[in-house]
């Protein structure tokens, strides 16, 4: 019971961190927008990519500690493995960014395609970005530990501190009438803010860490971390020739107002799809502590259920309401946001939220199938993409994204089925009822957009009908079962009630 409370409180504080991201986000991008139009716009986007050219360095430590210290608890050997992870990541990650610093105009003109006017903006702002990714880097070491001792609502916390750093400081220098190295500045002072207290939870929550012997275990531990993290590092290293090569590839091909569009995509991807990853991410040091096969099979199997049946009136709101969202939100360049949101984000949601325990699992089990799946995205994505610009322009984009993440989720079903004798739907008859809900409840919704055109009002009365008529349809095709929800919610008396008098009928 202690686990489910623990699990329950890690996931609501990580939904609220992504509420609150989401909010700031919105903001900050519609301000962003309107006062620096959407040509700097996409070149931030684009230089935020320095983040990922991190990832370069990072040699999957993050997830090596998450797992090793889940499986150890806080003794002498887990406290080797935090000071040999720090030290590797310091001595690639400093050189690195020297490289980087000093590769600048090559990277910027050459590489992101960087408009001559915009060029001495860019290389402040590229600068201030590599400081605080250098930070960031270092600083999630500290955060994944924190994790790892299962106290991620802590962590979610913390984040929620860094988005009000993060997207406030933008929003403020923005309406000051700064432009982007101020808002690089900004970004590094959020990031400096987030790194010492990040520090110092860390140091209360762990306590000292015992050094002596480290000098004689230090290459034992760094085979250790090294045979299992590399693996995550492959992974990691191949995922940066989807995302964030692709943003590289719109630049190069179209230009980059046309990375600021794909971006604000990603942006709404990012948080709704990170709405169900914050509630699912527990998952992770849970699954690395469990023994049992078959108990694993058995909770990926049943959550990716669920998660379906979750992410379905999500799938219908964005079908329905996503031009009047963006109409209202930002006013210019509807058509094509909206169309880029719509197919980023449900072909993400259906095709890799839904697989999320799956892919933990993988993580902690089958690391090497993990490098699978993001070498079929980036290569899927790239033939797509180069296939079909000379036809259908910028769209070409959004067909190799959606179809690299569906090549993926077959995959990913492949592998849970292969490991854990386990697939998403029991048989054709609970998928073909899944299929027919969602036609039915994008139908209903849909009926707004017919009598009304004030976006205000579709984008309120839409998603009501929406839920209520999914709510409804649920109870009479017995979605859900008695077993469901006492599963999930055993001691909790109160909301079993609810949940049951809501979808059971």
């Amino acid at each position: 019971m202690i686990q489910k409370i623990v699990l329950y409180k890690s996931s609501l504080t990580g939904i609220i961190q992504l509420i609150i991201a989401t909010l700031l986000t919105l903001f900050a991008i519609r301000v962003f927008v309107s006062y620096l139009g959407y040509e700097r716009y996409g070149v931030f986007s684009i230089i935020t990519i320095i983040g990922n050219l991190n990832i370069f360095t990072n040699l999957g430590l993050n997830t090596a500690l998450i797992r090793f210290i889940s499986e150890q608890g806080n003794n002498k050997e887990s406290g080797y493995d935090i000071l040999v992870a720090i030290s590797i990541l310091i001595c690639i990650l400093t050189p690195f960014t020297i490289v980087l610093y000093l590769l600048s105009s090559v990277i910027l003109i050459n590489f992101f395609n960087i408009p001559t006017h915009l060029y001495s903006e860019s290389v402040e702002l590229y600068n201030f970005m590599l400081i605080a990714n250098y930070l960031v880097l270092i600083g999630q070491l500290f955060t994944s530990v924190i994790d790892a001792l299962q106290k991620i609502y802590i962590t979610n916390l913390l984040q929620i501190l860094y988005n009000f750093l993060y997207w406030g400081g933008i929003f403020l220098t923005i309406l000051l009438g700064f432009s982007l190295p101020s808002i690089g500045f900004s970004i590094t002072i959020a990031s400096l803010l987030w790194f010492i207290i990040s520090v110092l939870t860390f140091k209360k929550l762990w306590g000292k860490i015992v050094y002596s012997g480290l000098i004689n275990n230090f290459f034992r531990i760094l085979k250790k971390q090294l045979s299992y993290s590399i693996k995550i590092y492959i992974s990691s290293v191949i995922n940066f020739f989807y995302e964030p090569l692709t943003k590289i590839i719109i630049s190069k091909l179209f230009g980059v107002k046309e990375v600021g569009y794909f971006d604000i995509a990603l942006k709404i991807r990012t948080q709704l799809w990170s709405l169900i990853g914050k509630a699912l991410y527990p998952l992770l040091p849970l699954i690395a502590s469990l023994k049992d096969e078959k108990q694993i099979g058995f909770i990926v199997n049943d959550i990716e259920q669920k998660l379906f049946y979750v992410v379905l009136p999500i799938i219908s709101i964005m079908l329905i309401c996503t031009y009047s969202f963006v109409n209202i939100w930002l006013g210019s360049e509807v058509f094509i946001i909206t169309i880029s949101i719509i197919i980023v984000v449900c072909s993400y949601i259906i095709g890799s939220s839904t697989v999320i325990p799956n892919y933990y699992y993988l993580m902690t089990r089958q690391v090497n199938k993990t490098i699978i799946l993001q070498f079929s995205n980036a290569v899927v994505n790239i033939i797509f993409i180069f296939g079909l610009y000379s036809y259908i322009g910028y769209y070409s984009i959004l067909i190799g994204f959606s179809s690299a993440i569906f090549t993926s989720f077959i995959l990913s079903l492949y592998y849970q089925n292969k490991f854990l004798k386990g697939f998403i739907f029991k048989n054709f008859k609970q998928l073909f009822k899944y299929i027919f809900i969602l036609i039915l409840v994008t139908g209903i919704g849909y009926i707004p957009n017919l009598i009304s055109d004030n976006d205000i009002l579709k984008i309120i009365i839409a998603p009501a009908i929406i839920i209520l008529s999914t709510i409804l349809f649920y109870r009479i095709f017995k979605i859900f079962t008695y077993e469901d929800i006492e599963r999930y919610f055993e001691k909790n008396e109160r909301i079993k009630l609810i949940l049951k008098k809501i979808l059971l009928s």
